[in-house]
């Protein structure tokens, strides 16, 4: 209610649990994708200069403008925002402007990094790939804005690189193939003593790896089968 007293934009998470047409839709989606499919529901006041500042999502997102009228703009610039490179894929730990961490469209390269405005009208849907910069706007416009976003939740599923092979890496540790014994093995007394020296670790760390590359055949089958977070892939 106080967002809506004070003409804030007022976000609904999770519709797909509440709502019986947007759920449906989700599952179809999560079937195509074979991913999770999450709906947001979002009301803006028309007037908005913000009604959401420039930020990146880790998940790819399709907007599907519901009523009124709403513009967005997507950047890409080549400069760095607090070291954070513009397009690179963000996970939830790294992206930007979200909570606290507010950005202004002068952070990410200003007008000269949009390379996509567009006034969405009902019925309207954008794509927006995972991790691109993007702000929204209300202003000029008299009716209230209302869509829904979906976003396909690769890593809430597990599904980028980093995740599977982490756990690719603890299975073959856990089912101990001879060579496995690299990744069991304690960390030297030197790597514990003397964290600093970083030259040490990354050599023993290199080493290993190269042996796990050499072995990577006799990778059993099981080891792929399930997403690090334990759920399999929806499947219908």
């Amino acid at each position: 209610m106080e967002a809506l007293d004070a003409q804030r934009t007022v976000i609904i998470h999770n519709l797909e649990i509440y709502w019986g047409p947007v759920s449906r839709f989700s599952l179809q989606l999560a079937g195509l994708f074979h991913m999770y499919a999450q709906a947001n529901l979002y009301w803006s006041p028309g007037g908005l200069r913000s009604s959401i500042s420039p930020h990146q999502d880790a998940q790819s997102v399709f907007i599907v403008q519901l009523s009124g009228y709403k513009t967005w703009k997507l950047y890409r610039s080549k400069e760095k925002v607090k070291e954070v490179p513009n397009g690179e894929l963000a996970l939830k730990r790294t992206h930007r402007g979200k909570g606290e961490d507010i950005l202004k469209e002068s952070d990410i390269g200003g007008n000269l990094g949009v390379i996509l405005e567009a006034r969405l009208s009902p019925g309207d849907v954008l794509f927006i790939p995972r991790a691109m910069f993007h702000s929204t706007t209300t202003m000029g416009e008299e009716e209230d804005s209302l869509h829904i976003t979906i976003g396909i939740e690769t890593e809430t599923d597990g599904l980028v690189w980093g995740d599977v092979l982490t756990k690719a890496l603890s299975n073959v540790a856990a089912e101990a193939p001879i060579w496995s014994q690299y990744l069991r093995e304690s960390i030297p007394i030197r790597g514990l003593r003397f964290p600093q020296d970083k030259t040490f670790l990354k050599e023993m760390a290199v080493e290993r790896l190269q042996n796990l590359l050499q072995n990577l055949q006799a990778i059993p089958e099981s080891t792929w089968e399930k997403n690090p977070n334990g759920h399999n892939n929806v499947d219908f």
